[in-house]
């Protein structure tokens, strides 16, 4: 985390302001990322039990038992159908969700608010042009080791 020590030499109100927005950021990232593994484990949950209800359903109509109730089976199969996709599209919802509104909002704001901040403070003359060069270009990379964290 070099970038930190270094942003901090060079601007110390970037600093703060930078690890103001990252940690709730990464808080976020971390939250989402865990929404989305259980959407793939409900998904997968859900896929496996298809072929079991098919097999149930096909043991079933095997037996006597089971006579007269070939249509409730085939029932019971298309809704096993259904939850599933069902599970596909809530995973892949979350997935979009996620890489597109959650995580790249937040981001797009945050980069605003650094390159507005350093653009003040270049017009009002407390950093050189070589100090906000410098320090946007180590604040932008600043954020990525956060975001392997998770």
């Amino acid at each position: 985390m070099w970038q930190g020590l270094m942003v901090l030499l060079l601007n110390p109100s970037m600093f703060y302001i930078i690890f103001t927005a990252l940690v709730p950021y990464t808080i976020l990232n971390h939250m989402m990322t865990t929404r989305l593994k259980r959407a793939f484990y409900k998904q997968r949950e859900q896929e496996q039990l298809v072929p079991a209800v098919l097999r149930d359903s096909i043991a079933g109509v095997e037996t006597l038992k089971s006579y007269g109730r070939s249509r409730h089976m085939a029932r019971k199969y298309v809704h096993q159908l259904n939850r599933t996709f069902r599970a596909i599209i809530k995973r892949d919802l979350l997935a979009q969700a996620n890489t597109h509104l959650v995580l790249w909002v937040p981001a797009l704001f945050f980069y605003g608010a650094i390159w507005t901040f350093l653009i003040y403070q270049f017009m009002v003359g407390e950093i050189s042009l070589g100090v906000f060069t410098l320090t946007f270009s180590v604040s932008v990379q600043l954020g990525t080791p956060f975001r392997h964290l998770v």
